[in-house]
């Protein structure tokens, strides 16, 4: 099987459906690929794609051995080892570190699939060149229709409304050395950002578009509270205490429109798991929009 790997190995756009099927990373992927055994390279999607391509045996690998966190990429070796067929990513932000890694891999006669998704549409693209890919079982076609069904219950609640302006916080860094605080939130060009804004929100952090390393940002405190917005979502920590009472101790943030009227939620971390955006999308439109939801 001949594989061709783009000589610039920077991320591309993803190749149509029907056009013949190229990964971000300029994989041209022939017919009959092998996929008796895969490793799945990033954490939290091995339910995904047992979920959706049964058919594939997914092979269990030490993410944590090879260095594999949240912003890091794994040793190649560690893969290798393992003498998968294939090796699945799947993320929203490719970038070079990611396309060197698929160059490794094909150069150890490994298929690479990685792909890069913005939006949820792309990613309805990405499921759907997987499945052309596997060519089996359509359990995929099941994920795709729920993800369609709760795209469009969405849209028939809130019509028209008018966007409600959201602040989503990752993290929140106390810093002490240039005595402002400041949260790590969604950029522009990050997969929630598009998901918020199916579900009837608009990011205040929309204008801030991600760095080569990440699909995050940092927002000051001051910005946060400038910009007033309606409703906050926070990512679950390790604290137990009550969200509010941690808000009213940063700066300003009691005068918060959001703070004032509790319209303050706290984020699972399977909120970003890929196999549940479906009810993701639907959960977040339901807390930005609770009066449209109401028969419900």
């Amino acid at each position: 099987m001949f594989i061709f790997i783009s000589s610039s190995c920077s991320p591309q756009e993803i190749t149509p459906v029907g056009e013949g099927i190229k990964d971000s990373c300029g994989n041209s992927i022939q017919n009959e690929v092998k996929l008796h055994s895969s490793i799945i390279f990033y954490e939290n999607q091995d339910e995904f794609v047992n979920k959706l391509y049964p058919q594939i045996k997914i092979i269990p690998w030490e993410r944590e051995r090879a260095g594999m966190k949240a912003s890091e990429y794994a040793e190649v070796s560690e893969i290798i080892k393992n003498k998968p067929d294939t090796v699945i990513a799947m993320t929203d932000h490719m970038d070079e570190r990611s396309c060197t890694i698929s160059r490794k891999l094909h150069e150890a006669g490994i298929q690479p699939l990685f792909f890069e998704y913005r939006t949820v549409g792309q990613l309805e693209v990405v499921i759907q060149k997987l499945g052309q890919i596997i060519g089996k079982d359509k359990v995929y076609v099941e994920w795709l229709n729920d993800l369609e069904k709760s795209k469009e219950k969405v849209r028939n609640a809130i019509g028209e409304s008018e966007p409600k302006k959201v602040y989503w916080e990752l993290a929140f860094q106390n810093d002490q050395t240039k005595k402002e605080n400041q949260a790590i939130t969604l950029a522009q060009d990050s997969f929630f950002n598009d998901v918020l804004r199916l579900a009837g929100g608009t990011n205040i952090a929309d204008a801030e578009i991600s760095d080569k390393e990440n699909s995050y940002r940092l927002l000051s405190e001051k910005d946060i509270v400038r910009a007033d917005p309606d409703i906050i979502f926070i990512t679950k920590g390790s604290t137990e205490r009550p969200l509010k009472a941690q808000l009213m101790e940063r700066n300003n943030w009691p005068h918060i429109k959001a703070v004032k009227n509790d319209k303050i939620f706290e984020i699972e971390q399977d909120t970003y798991y890929l196999v549940h955006v479906a009810e993701s999308l639907l959960w977040i439109a339901e807390h930005i929009n609770p009066d449209k939801f109401t028969g419900e």
